[in-house]
């Protein structure tokens, strides 16, 4: 979820102005969807099931601000008991990323060791297809640091399609969390 209200590029208000003021169909996603939060997402998916959300109870965690790109200001608590749970971890989140105002939209994600994917959903009429997954290959000097701006942008860093030959179930995984995340987020009959 990249143009949010609070990112200096255009797309919320640009999109808004098109279909509202201008009302022009635009092809593309809409200002209703391009506003949500990747909280709003993430209550969705829970509520019903699709695709399934993690508890919360294992470690590490990683807490951050719910909007923006901010993969520099996370925070990722080693694997050890943090007394008082989720509000230490939303505490100890704020604390870290220095926000001098609290704020009610925090992630606490779970750190998954292992590759990073990504995977495209396309629909046509009524119908919606996952493209074939895309495989982060990361920098070979970065291969043991967290997910940072850094590493992210990194001029070795790159996507690759991952073929289903080389392991048919996960292919098939994650296509369908793609669909079933596609479908919580609302995003059938944007085109």
């Amino acid at each position: 979820m990249s143009c949010q209200p609070e990112n200096e590029v255009a797309g919320v208000d640009a999109t808004r102005y098109v279909e509202e003021v201008l009302q022009l169909p635009i092809i593309g996603i809409s200002g209703r969807i391009l506003e949500r939060s990747k909280t709003a997402f993430y209550s969705a998916a829970k509520r019903v099931g699709k695709p399934p959300v993690l508890g919360v109870e294992k470690f590490p965690k990683i807490v951050r601000p719910a909007r923006g790109c901010v993969a520099n200001l996370s925070l990722a608590i080693p694997g050890r008991v943090i007394p008082n749970g989720h509000k230490a971890l939303i505490s100890n989140g704020l604390a870290y990323n220095h926000d001098p105002e609290p704020q009610n939209d925090i992630i606490v994600q779970e750190y998954v060791e292992g590759s990073d994917y990504c995977c495209v959903v396309v629909e046509m009429g009524n119908t919606r297809v996952a493209l074939p997954p895309m495989i982060w290959r990361y920098a070979e000097a970065a291969k043991e640091q967290s997910l940072s701006r850094d590493v992210k942008w990194h001029p070795a860093t790159h996507e690759e399609v991952f073929p289903r030959s080389s392991n048919p179930n996960l292919f098939d995984r994650i296509r369908q969390a793609a669909e079933a995340a596609f479908y919580t987020n609302e995003m059938s009959g944007c085109s």
